[in-house]
């Protein structure tokens, strides 16, 4: 049993929370076993320790006329800036795939978005930047029916979505959809082996290992002002560090921070770009705004799926039955956690194995609404000091051959790290197993609000 107690070294009421929680090995030549996350919450488990392009066959008559069809499609958004947006020009997995559906009428092409609130929405509005894609989508090809499945939760990062949400997507998604360059970015500069950028790549390899035959396309939405309503500096962003890993894994990045960083600002610009008309807050879109940021994605795939049917041209269909690419090497060894098995206790599952301390020290709160599902934030908050939780999990998941390969048991916590009216935790083990205590802080030194993980080893004992 895990025990946490609130407001350590200090002697103020504290307002702490713990949030969801994922990790990585401790070092590179062991597997993780236990994750634990807690406040939008979550508890995981698991053990730890370019497809070429085919020679092109003439164009149909029916591709030519879908290349003439595609080329013409209009977007909410000038082709030229949305041609800044695009990053690189990948030797992308599974598009040909994707296009030749695309192509057949009948087919039921099933679209899934991850991200944070830009991804779900702004509370306020009718809509979100994927719905917007998808609603593109079915008038641009008439003949196909979309679905799709948002999976994006408010105030979550990369690592918290490989570890936790991943696993309910869809096995037969076609087309993944990936932003996370605001959240879990800490509005600092982060070197490219840093936890943040491990848990993108987690995020792709996860995705990648369950829907191995979906194309994928990474979106940078960005944050456009600091706290003090001032323009936001051009490198506050995890975008550049997620560039890389999408160009490893040949997955198209849109940008709108490259498209639209100084048109943002210029009242003159001839665009006609309006901030005022996109933005309800410092990152968030209005409704028009949703509008326009789907137009970066519907650019994206429209460049793809011309790719693809150029460059095969008769034989598209083969190379859409041609199997996925191997998965490649990670960037960052820590990364390489898809083959781990994930138990996620998420959002209200978290109740079953809290136990917090009693007269309600520690309460059980939604601090976001029941607009969407993306958009609750459930979780525990505390501001009296002492009060404790007690968590009851088993954390005897090692395999024989995990034991034999040294493997460790990892127990990690999420929880929000903000500015103001936070305190401190010290996690201590209870009963059933040893650890070393540890203290976690979630005074945020900068003017931000984040999801935070840090871990600590634990011995393996059961329930």
């Amino acid at each position: 049993m895990v025990a946490i107690s609130s407001g350590f070294g200090s002697g103020d009421p504290v307002a702490t929370r713990t949030s969801r929680a994922a990790t990585h090995p401790d070092r590179p030549a062991r597997r993780l076993a236990l994750l634990l996350l807690v406040t939008t919450a979550a508890i995981a488990l698991f053990p730890t320790t370019a497809s070429a392009f085919s020679s092109r066959g003439p164009l149909s008559s029916d591709q030519r006329a879908a290349v003439e069809r595609i080329s013409a499609l209009k977007l909410a958004l000038s082709e030229r800036l949305a041609a800044q947006g695009y990053k690189f020009e990948p030797s992308p997995r599974q598009w040909a795939r994707l296009t030749q559906k695309l192509l057949t009428p009948g087919s039921v092409v099933k679209v899934v978005a991850f991200g944070g609130s830009v991804t779900v929405g702004y509370r306020y509005s009718k809509t979100s930047y994927p719905e917007q894609f998808v609603e593109w989508l079915r008038t641009s090809f008439p003949g196909v029916d979309f679905e799709l499945t948002n999976m994006a939760r408010r105030a979550t990062a990369a690592t918290f979505a490989a570890l936790c949400l991943v696993q309910d997507m869809p096995e037969d998604a076609d087309l993944v959809v990936v932003e996370y360059s605001i959240n879990g970015y800490g509005g600092q500069c982060q070197c490219f082996t840093a936890p943040q950028n491990a848990g993108y790549e987690t995020l792709i390899r996860r995705i990648l290992k369950r829907s191995p035959q979906a194309a994928m396309m990474t979106f940078a939405a960005f944050m456009w002002l600091d706290k003090k309503g001032e323009r936001e500096v051009y490198y506050n962003t995890g975008e550049d560090q997620h560039a890389v890993i999408a160009r490893r894994y040949g997955i198209p990045m849109m940008s709108v921070r490259d498209s639209l960083y100084d048109v943002m600002f210029d009242p003159g610009n001839h665009y006609r770009i309006n901030r005022s008309e996109i933005l309800v807050d410092i990152v968030h879109v209005s409704d028009h705004g949703a509008k326009l940021y789907a137009s970066y994605l519907a650019w994206g795939l429209r460049r793809q799926a011309l790719r693809m049917i150029k460059h095969h041209g008769s034989r598209l269909e083969a190379a859409a039955a041609a199997p996925p690419a191997p998965m490649v090497a990670p960037l960052n060894r820590d990364a390489a956690m898809e083959d781990w098995p994930t138990f996620c206790a998420e959002g209200e599952g978290l109740q079953k194995v809290v136990a917090p301390s009693g007269e309600g020290a520690w309460q059980w709160v939604d601090e976001g609404s029941s607009a969407c599902p993306g958009c609750h934030k459930y979780g525990f908050a505390s501001k009296e000091v002492g009060a404790y939780l007690d968590i009851d999990v088993n954390s005897d998941v090692l395999s024989t051959q995990d034991k034999e390969a040294d493997a460790t048991v990892m127990l990690a916590l999420s929880f929000l790290k903000s500015y103001s009216d936070m305190g401190k935790v010290r996690v201590s083990c209870k009963s059933g197993c040893t650890c070393k205590e540890v203290v976690m802080d979630a005074k945020n030194k900068t003017p931000t609000s984040e999801l935070h993980t840090e871990r600590m080893p634990i011995s393996p004992h059961p329930q």
